[in-house]
């Protein structure tokens, strides 16, 4: 969603593997629908890439902490 309608009311429709969000009848984003627990984020929705998260990461399961100890390698590229 458009960081311009953050607490707008929009409808949200599912047209075939399409999710599309409409305000006041135009259709202002369209995201790929997918599975559940995922995201589908835009970078141009929020006028460019996002910044990295200032904060560390705070591992939890003892999977989170394995990758997390492999130090700058287990980062993202």
């Amino acid at each position: 969603m458009p960081d311009k309608l953050v607490g707008r009311a929009v409808q949200v429709h599912v047209v075939g593997s399409e999710v599309r969000m409409a305000h006041f009848g135009e259709v202002v984003a369209t995201h790929d629908l997918v599975a559940p627990g995922e995201s589908s984020i835009k970078d141009e929705h929020y006028g460019g890439a996002r910044r990295p998260p200032r904060r560390k990461p705070r591992p939890r399961t003892p999977a989170e902490k394995a990758i997390c100890a492999l130090g700058r390698w287990a980062r993202p590229s």
